[in-house]
């Protein structure tokens, strides 16, 4: 019997540039992810006998049933291990859905961690994240990582060290959505030559120092011309100047700071209609 409970962190994009239109249909980008400390909870149980999977969800509105990315992983942890396993996950869901934090994925990669105390561990499991997602394979581990390909190309980084406001306009953007409206108008908006020599230095940001990443993001102006609240959003934080970004596809954007007191000083400032979280950036614990 296997009887699990783990945190699935969210991540953030400390920036995201997009290369290119793949030949299989993906894209090759360029970003840095760092988890942070808004969480899920996920707590699976397993044991032997006929194969299934049953799902329970509780907190804030999410896919149910085959449509979750967690029932899903599970469901493929057995058929590919081909396991008699009876497996119960139960989703405490506090990271908001289509935000561009990751938390379908961050919820997979907790079922496939919690697994592979009935099952393979290594590139067996890494080869079945990425089927599942193009983040999963990242959340196996958490902390930093520059992430290139179309997710699956990870190089650890030290974690960066900060304090975070994360602000949701209150919509949804589907990540489909976004990658086809870049494929019809958003080349032009990016600086691909920029984007190349795109690179990710040590996460060090020293009291007094700007922040060591260029947070640009080429989903913003595409995401800010179809949302006027991730356009409001945008403006709030530009306004204040803090040092901000979009977070994958959107619609959350980010404030960073050096304390929590600061993030909580801003937090403080946001006008009514505008949902925000604070927590701060975790180091590499796996899912």
């Amino acid at each position: 019997m296997i009887s699990r409970e783990l945190s699935a962190q969210a991540k953030i994009n400390l920036g995201l540039r997009i290369l290119s239109r793949r030949p299989d249909g993906y894209h090759d980008i360029r970003s840095v992810f760092q988890t942070v400390s808004l969480a899920d909870r996920v707590k699976l149980t397993a044991r032997q006998g006929p194969r299934g999977v049953r799902l329970s969800t509780t907190g804030l509105e999410v896919a149910e049933g085959t449509r979750n990315l967690a029932y899903q992983a599970a469901e493929s942890f057995i058929q590919r291990f081909d396991l008699d396993l009876h497996v119960e996950i139960s989703i405490d869901k506090r990271i908001p859905v289509s935000a561009g934090l990751g938390g379908g994925s961050s919820d997979a990669a907790a079922v496939l961690r919690s697994m592979t105390a009935a099952g393979p561990e290594g590139p067996a499991v890494v080869e079945l994240a990425g089927r599942l997602g193009c983040d999963v394979p990242f959340f196996l581990e958490g902390g930093a990582a520059l992430v290139e390909g179309r997710g699956e190309v990870l190089t650890p980084l030290e974690p960066f060290r900060f304090w975070a406001v994360l602000m949701n306009p209150g919509v949804r953007v589907g990540s489909g959505w976004a990658y086809d409206r870049w494929d019809r108008e958003g080349e032009s908006l990016t600086d691909v030559d920029a984007a190349e020599h795109y690179s990710a230095p040590a996460g060090r940001w020293l009291q007094g120092e700007e922040f060591p990443l260029e947070l640009r993001n080429d989903f913003l102006p595409i995401v800010a011309a179809e949302h006027p609240s991730v356009a409001r959003a945008a403006a709030i934080l530009g306004e204040y100047g803090a040092t901000w970004g979009l977070s994958g596809s959107g619609p959350t954007l980010y404030a960073l700071f050096h304390t929590q007191r600061e993030a909580e000083a801003f937090a403080g400032t946001l006008p009514g209609g505008y949902e925000y979280y604070i927590c701060r950036s975790t180091s590499p614990a796996g899912a």
